[in-house]
């Protein structure tokens, strides 16, 4: 997923195929989804940082000026008016002078008071982020609200891509002493570290796998010693790692054929958001131990005893 208040890093790697037994489908067009289990396992203290939500559209070079209609709309849950988006430095040569940097603004971001919710327009793309999730349902009614705004105000031409991201900053400082990974990650992904016979200071490991046709399943993990989210970017970020950590970051895409660009509608969209989120919860408890789940099912006041 594009980060567009600069917060995020990105990396992209080639794909592979994932070969997980899934049902496979053709864009959403309202295909309906098993509902989740209302019983599954909801961690009151999960290490996760940032999600994130992003639509990407062919460009519409008007977005630069915040539109006044969509701006309305958001207004009423988001009511703090961020930074711009998108940032734009153009060099003018004269002949004989200097060159000369001009620098241009643009785009429309709208926060909530407590700065846990942000939604971000630009000319090309949507983004609903987080860094408050409590639930998936939660989130896509959060995901769905900007998405009747956008449906509303803007005539969004066709749909180029659809990603979810989720970031988990596993901080060992939250965690009993003495910190053993081996613990917490399984082995399998831990595999690395042991491989030389030393602990490494840091490792990045990154996969991509298709689990559908025209998705991806982008997996990034290992031992950082810099935050992923900026503590310092436009939303709040509780209890940013200061020292090396853990760190898992899935990113779930849907990526249109460039031949062939569906509508934009926004049952499509959620219905694809919906199957977008069935592998990102299978990968990540796929790659930690009973042992973090245990301490994830804890309440901070738990933790804190």
């Amino acid at each position: 997923m594009r980060p567009e208040d600069g917060s995020l890093k990105e990396r992209r790697p080639s794909a592979d195929d994932l070969g997980w037994e899934q049902v496979r489908f053709w864009f959403g067009y309202g295909t309906p989804m098993t509902p989740l289990d209302p019983n599954r396992a909801i961690y009151p203290n999960a290490p996760l940082k940032l999600v994130a939500f992003e639509l990407r559209f062919p460009a519409l070079p008007e977005l630069l000026e915040p539109s006044r209609e969509i701006d309305r709309l958001l207004r009423e849950r988001l009511p703090i008016l961020g930074s711009p988006p998108m940032a734009e430095v153009m060099l003018e040569v004269s002949v004989g002078g200097p060159p000369r940097a001009t620098h241009r603004q643009g785009g429309l971001r709208r926060l909530d008071r407590r700065r846990r919710e942000s939604v971000a327009i630009t000319p090309s793309s949507a983004t609903a982020e987080t860094s408050a999730y409590v639930r998936f349902e939660s989130f896509r009614g959060f995901v769905e609200e900007m998405l009747r705004h956008l449906e509303s105000s803007i005539d969004v031409p066709a749909i180029e891509r659809i990603g979810l991201r989720y970031i988990d900053e596993i901080d060992p400082a939250e965690l009993p002493e003495p910190v053993q990974w081996s613990d917490y990650i399984a082995s399998d992904v831990l595999c690395v570290a042991d491989y030389f016979g030393h602990e490494p200071l840091e490792t990045h490991t990154a996969a991509v796998f298709s689990p559908a046709e025209h998705e991806e399943l982008v997996l990034r993990y290992g031992l950082a010693r810099q935050p992923v989210v900026r503590p310092g970017g436009p939303l709040h970020i509780d209890g940013s790692p200061a020292g090396p950590y853990f760190l898992i970051d899935i990113d779930s895409s849907w990526i249109a054929p460039p031949d062939d660009l569906p509508e934009f509608t926004v049952d499509s969209v959620l219905a694809t958001l919906d199957r977008l989120h069935v592998p990102v919860r299978a990968a990540f408890e796929g790659m930690i131990t009973d042992g973090l789940r245990e301490h994830m099912q804890k309440t901070n006041e738990e933790v804190e005893e």
